[in-house]
């Protein structure tokens, strides 16, 4: 193939071709200081003209195929360069070091006129074939003052020449190439340089500035991140495959462009208050997880600053909250030792790395939740909180909007919460679930729902520990207590505090094994963990879950889980 490229630069390439103007070359494996490597100085020449060592760099190629995004070569198909100087007067060196990986620099040695008016102009070009054949893989223009009889040294490093782009995904939460897929609402993607001969591009100050921009912005924002040509991915949509186009230019100026597209899947996060508490985690899975399916992704370790973990929600942005019941390491329990921990797993903080921020200074955090405004409300031992949502998306706010809290709120021994899309609260408190009203704060009575309805099962001998509701306003809150395991389901009520009642629909004691936490996601698929088999019951409809019987179970990586969500 070759490259596209002005026939005014491609002739002067090759105009003292034809002539035999071929100098000798040398090469070196030193950092490129002149005389270091036993190269010796040139001097000399005629009364106009000196000779001038050019050193060209070539940066070392990277030895794992994991760093492939961010290599450190310049094309190694290098076979040959030319030297123009002034627009005219060219040399072409082949030179062994230019097969393979080429060293880590190679030295040309050129006559160049003696700089009278201003500096001359040097412009270095590399090719794949020899005697500066084939395609241009690279090339810099430099001015450089050639002065007669001193030791004349120009040390450069070659922009790559961008022939195409490549998309490629950045593990954990991004999988494939042109068809991509996304683990939850946000990750990464690198887009790839490349040259003629499929060598990815990068030198100092040379890697071609590429945009990505997605083909309909109202289903995916796109942010760069602090490694050049790799960006954040947010996608609004789940299921919808989104366009994402890159582009850039030659260094001729024509333009080079791409197009992949990715395709967003929900994902599933289970906090792991682990055996004991002693090694807490949070996996996350694709939702449609089975029982043989790893996480995509952990946070575990002592950097991670997470203790006796209870529940966790995840933001729009995928950004993960997480409650902990502290102490923080090294610090002491008392009435205020639990807080919220905050993470950015898509933007790769994941194994045993530290929290981007904490909200400290919680009595024993359980629940917590975002509403469709993206505040955020934690559940303590007998208040709802609810702090307002912050720009980025990580950083903790500095103080509550509202609460709820007084005797009136029966808030007591409390655990799961949820916000419905209306901004509905619904809390899971010992033997009482309650129903605030979207916006409820102070000492506000809630709808309850206790010992009532058309089960026979005797709710005060019982301690809900979670609460979740579907798209139709039904809600679902598992129990642990005197042996009996069961997630109780119940009918929404109407009006702007709903009271409810237990659907006949029971699903009682049929594979749970202390159930803690449960989730509905956007699917109406419910997900519930089980505390005492370390595993999350997956249920894809209402009858699957009426009868007991999960359609997936997931085990692998689970460790004594409580809070569960789907984002």
């Amino acid at each position: 193939m070759t490259h596209r490229f002005s026939g005014s630069l491609r002739g002067a390439a090759f105009a003292l071709v034809a002539a035999s103007a071929m100098l000798a070359v040398t090469s070196c494996g030193g950092g490129g200081s002149s005389g270091s490597s036993g190269v010796p100085l040139p001097k000399g020449g005629s009364a106009s003209t000196a000779s001038v060592t050019i050193i060209i760099h070539w940066p070392a190629a990277a030895g794992s195929t994991s760093s492939r995004r961010h290599p450190s070569y310049i094309s190694p198909s290098t076979k040959s360069v030319s030297i123009v100087v002034n627009g005219s007067s060219t040399t072409v060196a082949n030179n062994p070091a230019f097969t393979g990986t080429p060293a880590s620099t190679s030295v040309v040695n050129v006559n160049a006129p003696v700089s009278t008016s201003g500096p001359d102009t040097f412009l270095v070009t590399s090719f794949d074939q020899l005697s500066a054949a084939g395609n241009i893989l690279g090339q810099v223009s430099v001015p450089f003052t050639v002065v007669l009889d001193v030791a004349n040294t120009l040390s450069v490093t070659l922009n790559g020449n961008l022939e195409k782009i490549g998309c490629e995904a950045i593990a954990p939460f991004v999988t494939g190439t042109t068809a991509m897929t996304l683990v939850g609402p946000a990750g990464q993607l690198a887009l790839l340089p490349e040259d003629a001969d499929g060598n990815i591009i990068v030198a100092p100050g040379a890697i071609p500035a590429l945009a990505l921009t997605p083909a309909m912005a109202s289903q995916a924002t796109i942010t760069s991140t602090s490694t050049p040509n790799e960006f954040n991915v947010n996608l609004l949509v789940s299921g919808t495959a989104v366009t994402l186009n890159g582009t850039g230019s030659d260094l001729n100026g024509d333009p080079i462009s791409t197009t992949c597209s990715i395709t967003r899947v929900p994902a599933l996060y289970v906090a792991n208050h682990s055996a004991g508490g002693t090694s807490p985690s949070i996996t996350i899975y694709p939702a449609s997880a089975t029982s043989a399916s790893t996480p995509v992704a952990t946070l575990a370790g002592s950097n991670t600053e997470l203790t006796a973990v209870q529940f966790l929600a995840v933001d729009p942005k995928g950004n993960l909250f997480v409650t902990n019941q502290g102490p923080m390491p090294g610090a002491t329990f008392g009435p205020d030792s639990g807080y919220v921990s905050i993470y950015s797993p898509a933007s790769g903080q994941v194994g045993n790395q530290a929290p981007i921020s904490t909200i400290p200074n919680i009595n024993t955090p359980e629940g917590i939740a975002f509403d469709s405004s993206n505040a955020l409300h934690v559940l303590s031992i007998d208040r709802v909180t609810t702090y307002p949502s912050s720009a980025d998306g990580v950083t903790a706010p500095a103080a509550a909007s509202s609460t709820i809290m007084g005797s009136n709120t029966d808030l007591f021994s409390c655990y799961g919460m949820f916000v419905d899309s209306t901004g509905i609260v619904y809390t899971a408190c010992s033997d009482v679930l309650n129903i605030f009203a979207a916006g409820a704060s102070g000492n506000a009575t809630p709808a309850e729902v206790e010992s009532i309805g058309a089960t026979s099962l005797t709710f005060s001998s019982h301690s809900w520990l979670d609460v979740a509701a579907d798209s139709s306003g039904n809600f679902y809150a598992p129990a642990s207590n005197n042996n009996e395991n069961f997630v109780e389901e119940f009918a929404a009520g109407s009006g702007a505090n709903p009271a409810a009642t237990p659907l006949p629909t029971l699903s009682k004691g049929v594979g749970y094994s202390q159930p803690i936490g449960v989730w509905v996601d956007a699917s109406n698929n419910i997900y519930v963990t089980n505390y005492g088999s370390s595993s999350v019951d997956i249920f894809t409809s209402a009858a699957a879950f009426d009868l007991g019987v999960a359609t997936n179970t997931v085990s692998t990586g689970i460790d004594a889980p409580y809070g569960v969500t789907v984002r």
